[in-house]
């Protein structure tokens, strides 16, 4: 409908007229956009109670899933990081025991602090505080950071189907075009949190799905037994668990892996708008890389070994 012109007002319909002196001038809002226009997507379904509480549902999981992004991520550490333990101590017991045999060339007194008791109270404690401080840390470089959503592909109610396909493929040009330009942003400024970030956390992410999908399979195990008349069917276990793992570590991983890449990318842009010297930008994520990553690729790789082996 077009707007209704003012009383006095010459022209065709669709004009909108000044208000006259000491007159209120009246609203006229948004003539695109109303309740009833065509791209809406509960349009002639939004009645029904079941839809209407499924899209409230799901809109606010969407709105609230930065809170529980971080909870998800910290439960996905802490499973591969418990699957992970038996490896971890057997490399940390390696490394002292590696240590004991350097220091002993130093004299007795130097190797008589790594004696045995003592390397295994190391392991033991050493193991446990790394896996709190690693997942912690893989936690918060994996927070979402805020930013300015660009919204595309809007396309004015009443267009064509040529107008509404070009939306479609337009917007994933512009996205394919805004990808490489962010890759050669990315690129621009290498330093070693982004030389091993896309390694350590799709690690982490793996540990995960394993440890997950472990959980899992004990869950619907102990289930089975307590429901009447399932207890000699447990083939679908196996496989229902690992699905299950598998669809929570890609909507929990791509998103960590995203967001830790995008938080380096941010600190290195920000370290060269300070003006700070290329070697020091280059040495950013040097902890990462030498804390994190070795840890992370021997739990990793010892599994891979025990479970193909």
């Amino acid at each position: 409908m077009y707007p209704i012109p003012e009383p006095g007002c010459q022209g065709w319909p669709g004009a909108v007229c000044s208000p006259a002196v000491g007159q209120t001038p009246r609203p006229t809002g948004n003539l695109y956009a109303s309740e009833a226009e065509d791209t809406d997507p509960g349009q002639g379904i939004g009645g029904f109670f079941l839809l209407r509480w499924y899209r409230g549902l799901t809109h606010g999981l969407g709105q609230s899933r930065a809170f529980f992004l971080p909870f998800g991520v910290l439960a996905l550490c802490g499973l591969g990081f418990h699957l992970g333990q038996p490896a971890l101590r057997e490399g940390l017991d390696l490394l002292l025991r590696t240590l004991h045999a350097v220091l002993g060339v130093l004299g007795d007194s130097a190797q008589g602090m790594l004696e045995l008791p003592a390397r295994r109270a190391t392991v033991e404690v050493g193991a446990l505080l790394w896996s709190l401080a690693g997942a912690l840390w893989l936690t918060l470089l994996c927070m979402p950071e805020e930013s300015a959503a660009e919204e595309l592909g809007y396309v004015v109610p009443g267009s064509g189907l040529l107008a509404r396909c070009w939306a479609v493929i337009g917007k994933r040009l512009y996205q394919l075009r805004q990808s490489l330009r962010s890759l050669a942003s990315y690129l621009r400024d290498v330093n070693l949190a982004k030389l091993h970030l896309p390694v350590t956390v799709p690690l982490v992410v793996l540990l995960g799905f394993f440890g997950l999908a472990d959980a899992l399979d004990n869950a619907l195990s102990e289930l089975v037994l307590l429901a009447p008349g399932l207890g000699g069917r447990r083939a679908w276990i196996p496989a229902s668990a690992q699905l299950i793992a598998l669809v929570v570590a890609v909507v929990l991983g791509l998103p960590m892996l995203l967001h830790a890449l995008l938080r380096a990318h941010r600190r290195s842009v920000r370290a060269r708008e300070r003006r700070q010297g290329l070697l020091r930008r280059f040495l950013r994520g040097a902890l990462g890389l030498l804390f994190l990553l070795p840890p992370v690729a021997w739990m990793a790789l010892s599994l891979l070994a025990g479970r193909l082996g």
